[in-house]
């Protein structure tokens, strides 16, 4: 699916949510929940929303330093985007 299609799918479901509400974004680091969470932040920024997004990263430690880089990557993403 084409990103331009996703995104507007994905506006199509935000434009439904009845605010005040706050959306959770599950980021696992992992290419589309990176993509994900781009969309949300672009989501906000373009519509002027002042909508709380907050990005739910889960260390389950089952790969080591490899799960502690993923969480550490997950944290600065959300802190570059403006997200909790």
């Amino acid at each position: 699916m084409p990103i331009t299609t996703f995104a507007a799918a994905m506006a199509r479901i935000l434009a439904q949510i009845p605010f005040p509400a706050t959306i959770i974004s599950a980021l696992s680091g992992g290419m589309d929940s990176v993509i994900l969470l781009h969309l949300l932040a672009e989501w906000r920024a373009e519509n002027g929303v002042d909508v709380p997004v907050i990005a739910a990263h889960l260390n389950h430690g089952l790969r080591g330093a490899a799960s502690d880089l993923d969480g550490a990557f997950s944290r600065e993403l959300a802190r570059q985007l403006g997200i909790d």
